[in-house]
């Protein structure tokens, strides 16, 4: 018994380095995440749109629903209001069933907001979302997310958006 205890030990310990069976899909999904955020940063939103699949929608709090058409009409007016962005998410959680993966995500969208008055104002969105990902020809593509906490503040003032 005492000869297996190292054995187990060692075989534990090199399981657990090796990562768990999600470890490649969560840094596939990430660079997915970094890439939503460049496009961005960039204003180059097809970017991003490639990445969600063409029935892809946003379920806000209070259940108000945006397609993917509305959601890049409105990603490109809000690119084109905005400087100075970052746009950060990290998985905190994965899940997955056959051919999808649920991922729940904290982001943090920061940047400067041009103002009615033309000056910029300090813009920030904190959200967690439960996204879920498909797997396609083309790799993993998002099909939907359900906003779970959404929290925007301009100049550190707490504002209310519309769909929660």
């Amino acid at each position: 018994m005492k000869k297996l205890i190292p054995v187990l030990l060692l075989v534990t310990l090199f399981a657990a380095a090796q990562g768990g069976p999600n470890d490649a899909l969560k840094k596939q999904l990430a660079a997915n995440y970094k890439a939503f955020g460049t496009a961005f940063q960039t204003k180059n939103i097809e970017s991003a749109a490639s990445l969600m699949t063409d029935d892809y929608t946003v379920v806000q709090p209070n259940g108000q629903v945006a397609t993917k058409p509305q959601i890049v009409a409105t990603f490109k007016q809000e690119a084109a209001m905005m400087s100075d962005v970052k746009w950060t998410r990290t998985i905190t959680n994965l899940t997955t069933k056959g051919k999808q993966a649920i991922a729940i995500v904290d982001g943090n969208f920061t940047g400067h907001l041009a103002g009615q008055d033309g000056k910029p104002h300090d813009f920030k969105l904190v959200a967690t979302t439960q996204d879920t990902w498909t797997k396609t020809a083309k790799g993993y593509m998002l099909q939907k997310s359900v906003v779970q906490k959404n929290v925007v503040t301009i100049d550190g003032k707490v504002m209310t958006r519309p769909g929660g």
